[in-house]
């Protein structure tokens, strides 16, 4: 039977194990930042390596440079300088690129190092799950007060779920009340020609077809604006209304064309871009309703995690278990 001072070993083990690799991830970001810098500048290194052997070239073969330097008599020391120059860019390129290769061998080491650390939160986890079974069969204070985090944890989990449910639903009734609006844009224009510029029937059955898609998309979108305020009600938030939009005048607007229909169309139009505007404006208020509820449970999650981790760091069979 294991002992209370090896549980308590045990996860101090696991503990230390868990900071080594929190410390490890920390000098690998940092290395990684060093490695992208020094990347550029090897970039930056190599281009203007480039540019000097261009100018050697330029001297060594036939070339306006080539002519003009030897006009001047100067070609012998403009080309030595300029070799120069290009063997002073190959050093720095090699510099820069020692730099790199430098930095990318002491990433890897150190991601070596974590990965043979293995499942650290695993092994963490493990360890407070034996204190933690080890402190209920003791029974006293702590075992009761861990039983309560337990509990407070697990409602707060499931709040936790129920937000992140709630918001995919205002996220995808978000995008089909986008989607709605962007057709009812097209079904305006198409309405305001046909009106006032006389579209005819080819209008007018473009007109019914993007009347058509709005009112399909309508559907859509009270689906899932239905769908976020039940998603909303498991969470004690408030509901957003559904739309309605008429398909009924686009039928009436073909086959009786007139400038009477025409205009009713269109306030029927403007007024369903209203509402979806509306709904847009409420269902971004839950969005961020959610999210501010969504950070305070979080913060909760963190202190009644940091409580049970304090509990259970304390000495296996010590004072705080008399």
């Amino acid at each position: 039977m294991t002992s209370a001072a090896e549980i308590q070993a045990r996860l101090e083990s696991a503990s230390a194990v868990v900071r080594e690799r929190d410390l490890l991830r920390g000098q690998i970001d940092s290395l990684k930042q060093e490695h992208e810098a020094a990347q550029q500048v090897l970039a930056e290194r190599r281009a203007e390596l480039s540019d000097e052997t261009k100018d050697v070239d330029k001297l060594e073969n036939f070339s306006l440079t080539r002519i003009v330097a030897g006009l001047r008599g100067s070609r012998a020391t403009d080309l030595e300088r300029e070799q120069a120059e290009a063997r002073a860019a190959e050093l720095r390129v090699a510099e820069a690129q020692s730099r790199c290769d430098a930095l990318h061998r002491e990433w890897e080491t150190l991601a070596a190092r974590g990965r043979d650390l293995g499942d650290v939160d695993a092994q963490f986890r493990d360890a407070q799950a034996a204190k933690e079974q080890w402190l209920a069969t003791q029974g006293g204070p702590e075992a009761r007060r861990l039983t309560g985090l337990a509990e407070e944890r697990g409602r707060l989990q499931a709040e936790h779920r129920e937000l992140a449910e709630a918001d995919q639903a205002a996220v995808a009734a978000t995008q089909a009340l986008q989607e709605l609006g962007s057709i009812l844009d097209d079904a305006a224009g198409w309405s305001t020609y046909d009106t006032f510029f006389g579209g005819g029937m080819m209008s007018s059955l473009v007109k019914q077809d993007k009347l058509g898609e709005a009112a399909a998309a309508a559907r859509h979108a009270n689906q899932l604006l239905a769908r976020l305020s039940r998603e909303l009600a498991d969470v004690g938030g408030g509901s957003v209304s559904a739309l309605a939009v008429d398909d009924l005048t686009r039928f009436l607007d073909v086959w009786f064309d007139n400038i009477f229909t025409d205009l009713s169309v269109a306030g029927r139009i403007d007024e369903a871009k209203a509402r979806t505007a509306h709904s847009l404006e409420a269902v971004a208020g839950q969005r961020q309703q959610i999210a501010d509820r969504g950070a305070d449970v979080a913060r909760r999650l963190a202190y009644v995690d940091q409580l049970r981790t304090d509990l259970l760091a304390g000495p296996a069979g010590g004072p705080l278990l008399r």
